[in-house]
């Protein structure tokens, strides 16, 4: 099931640094602190940005390459909060506080998904195992145009490793598990998606499954 922490790269209020990050030095070792989408509020205090160590990993560079709609997962064990770690003049006040989320190790993010256990589902297909979890995947719009550099990726459709992935097959591959079906969802129609997604679920499973009168 999931039980990972979600966030979604942005830089819409970082207008501190032209390059869309920020830096910060602490006991020796640099970082780069961006915003992000959601997930954390604070009263009287919205700015809450990532603190990831600038050592040349896959999520430090997207962060360099002003990377905003990449989705990433890491566990809660892996965070350390850090209150009023930076302070940065604005216009309108004297200064504005960040807090701020220190990723303590960025070997352990990875893509977004999340799992849904349900009742299993018999298709009717002859050979087909019953379906017992949904694996709802959130991903970009496609690009509309191919990176001018193949060897250089596109700063908004970039993927970060999954180590665990990568063993013994590729992201892309088709899962052996036949009982999982997987479904991907439009980020800019996450949430109606969503919802009419379990919405026809849930109908056409009430059908199968109602006493025939």
């Amino acid at each position: 099931m999931n039980n990972q922490i979600s966030f979604r790269l942005s830089h819409a209020f970082l207008a501190e640094n032209k390059n869309k990050y920020g830096t910060y030095h602490e006991k020796g070792k640099d970082y780069l602190f961006v915003a992000f989408y959601g997930g954390f509020m604070f009263k009287n205090q919205p700015f809450l940005c990532l603190l990831v160590p600038d050592d040349n990993s896959a999520l430090a560079g997207l962060i360099k390459l002003g990377a905003t709609r990449d989705f990433f997962t890491t566990f809660p064990t892996n965070l350390q909060f850090k209150p009023d770690f930076r302070e940065i003049k604005a216009d309108d006040r004297p200064f504005i506080i960040y807090h701020g989320l220190l990723i303590k190790d960025d070997i352990g993010t990875n893509d977004y998904n999340h799992e849904l256990e349900i009742e299993p589902l018999d298709l009717g297909i002859e050979g087909l195992p019953k379906i017992t979890h949904l694996v709802f995947e959130f991903t970009d719009d496609p690009p509309k145009k191919k990176a001018e550099d193949d060897n250089q990726p596109d700063p908004n459709h970039s993927k970060i490793p999954n180590p665990e992935k990568n063993g013994n097959r590729s992201n892309n591959q088709t899962p052996k598990n036949l009982n999982t079906l997987k479904t991907t969802l439009i980020v800019g129609g996450i949430v109606a998606g969503l919802i009419l997604v379990i919405a026809a679920f849930l109908y056409f499973w009430k059908r199968k499954n109602s006493p025939k009168k």
